[in-house]
């Protein structure tokens, strides 16, 4: 199974991942890690840029090695797969 990993996706994960922790109890910050290799990484990073910017004459600037989304109780953070991962 192929899951391209974008920002509707991670919308959509960050939201039901919130909404399953709530229904069970669980009320505190949840994490969870996503490791991409660069090119993977470097294709969400650009996605989540140019779908949430808010002035076009805004620039891409690559994010280092990490990205963090935080959703109501889960915060989901995708880093650069390390070599040797």
């Amino acid at each position: 199974m192929e899951f391209n990993l974008g920002f509707a996706n991670i919308v959509e994960l960050g939201d039901k991942l919130s909404e399953m922790l709530g229904k069970n109890g669980i009320e505190t910050m949840s994490e969870l890690i996503v490791y991409l290799d660069d090119n993977e990484f470097i294709k969400v990073d650009e996605d989540l840029f140019y779908r949430n910017r808010k002035d076009e004459s805004e620039k891409f600037i690559p994010s280092d090695d990490e990205i963090d989304i935080t959703f109501d109780l889960v915060k989901i953070i995708i880093r650069k797969k390390r070599q040797d991962e």
